[in-house]
């Protein structure tokens, strides 16, 4: 029986994860291969290598969605954004140590855990987000990602990235889409620093045929805000309302904020 206080109690023991670091400004991110143990290390194995060394601090989106193909108003699948410090380091292999993680189900932390060194970043010198350029014509919804209603939003804290799970919309020309509250940890974090990553992951349409990374897409991008004075507020908000009938209370909140994530580079799966 595994044990409670184990991720293995929610998390698939083996499985793919969104992993990131920081390479200089740059944020590095990687789909790989994980496997956890009961005492919450991880062993992270990229088939193509990775940039990674040792005592760098990572984070690991990880989520139990393989299999899971339908999603509720409370995000009932468990996730946890996992913090870490790689404590060995080979071409094709990293071993990770927790540093702090809180693993979610719907809305209710599971489990949760932090070394007694830990110590929880404050986000200081916040600043507004420029408008986002963004119009009407612009909004040419891509139909592709229609049915892909989960991606992973990775923003800046200082000693390493921030991983989210969250809802999405994105058009032809690969620009994101995504509303969070104010209040939230993500929306500080990118009102400190614009910089982003976002993943998405196309496991609704998972073919086995193909290698695991290819069904990911990974962008890095600039974040704008899209004011509710702006003309294409209403028409995003609809767009998400119609996607996600069973967040509408959430999307139509007064107290959401809109991003506009403007591509910088598409990572393609063979560039990692």
């Amino acid at each position: 029986m595994v044990n409670k206080k184990s991720l293995q109690a929610f998390i698939p023991k083996k499985g793919i994860t969104i992993i990131s670091g920081y390479l200089g400004s740059r944020i590095l991110v990687y789909v790989a291969l994980y496997e956890i143990d009961v005492n919450n290390r991880i062993q992270v194995n990229f088939p193509k290598g990775h940039q990674f060394v040792l005592n760098q601090c990572v984070t690991l989106h990880l989520d139990n969605r393989t299999g899971v193909d339908e999603y509720d108003s409370d995000l009932r699948v468990y996730r946890v954004s996992y913090k870490g410090t790689v404590e060995s380091a080979s071409d094709g292999r990293v071993e990770i140590s927790p540093n702090e993680f809180m693993c979610f189900y719907s809305n209710y932390c599971v489990l949760e855990y932090a070394s007694s060194d830990y110590k929880y970043e404050i986000i200081e010198g916040q600043k507004p987000l420029a408008e986002s350029a963004v119009s009407a014509a612009d909004l040419n919804w891509t139909k592709k990602e229609y049915e892909n209603k989960l991606g992973v939003f990775i923003t800046r804290l200082q000693s390493r990235p921030h991983s989210s799970l969250m809802a999405f919309l994105s058009n032809e020309c690969d620009d994101i889409f995504l509303i969070t509250f104010k209040s939230t940890f993500k929306s500080k974090a990118i009102h400190r620093n614009n910089q982003c990553c976002f993943a998405i992951d196309h496991r609704s349409d998972f073919v086995f045929e193909r290698a695991y990374d290819w069904n990911y897409t990974i962008i890095n991008a600039e974040a704008y805000t899209i004011s509710k004075h702006n003309p294409v507020f209403s028409e995003i908000q609809d767009r998400f309302v119609e996607k996600n009938p069973w967040e509408s209370s959430f999307f139509l909140s007064p107290e959401i904020e809109m991003y506009h994530l403007k591509p910088l580079e598409i990572l393609m799966p063979d560039t990692l």
